[in-house]
């Protein structure tokens, strides 16, 4: 017979999972971004999401790290893009306030502009994307289908 729990193998449970210590302390700032120069199997490892729902359920703890696997260069070989762009957004009717989103590099403005409005609770007629340049307009945002990438 194979036993099928830690506690028939005579094992302590790990406890609670604690991710807290692989992102910045900074409170105020939402998403908390993940702290530089973690590697992959010594700091952290990576699994897919259903992996990780059933070690919550068995364990409990987090937070959450959620990261999208994307295609990269000519022949968009698959990777984890551990360290997404985090944007600044203000809106133009109170630009003292920041608020930080999270995507991936290979996010369309079309994508920016959906989660924007969203959030901002406005219909997207009714929004325009600029690309600001130290606190002043630079350029307006177009072309929806342009990816975050190309935007710098």
């Amino acid at each position: 017979a194979f036993a099928t729990s830690d506690a028939a193998l005579g094992l302590d449970p790990p406890g609670q999972i604690m991710n807290d210590h692989l992102l910045e302390q900074e409170e105020a700032v939402k998403p908390r971004k993940l702290k530089a120069s973690l590697l992959e199997q010594k700091d952290y490892i990576i699994v897919p999401a259903t992996t990780w729902a059933k070690l919550i359920e068995w364990y409990g703890g987090g937070p959450a790290i959620v990261r999208y696997v994307v295609g990269r260069g000519q022949i968009q070989q698959l990777m984890v893009e551990v360290y997404p762009l985090v944007l600044s957004v203000v809106r133009d009717t109170d630009l003292n306030m920041t608020v930080d989103f999270s995507f991936s590099q290979q996010a369309t403005l079309r994508d920016l502009k959906k989660q924007l409005c969203a959030y901002f609770e406005l219909k997207e007629s009714d929004c325009q994307l600029w690309d600001y340049y130290q606190s002043a307009k630079y350029k307006k945002l177009e072309n929806l289908d342009t990816g975050l990438d190309a935007c710098n």
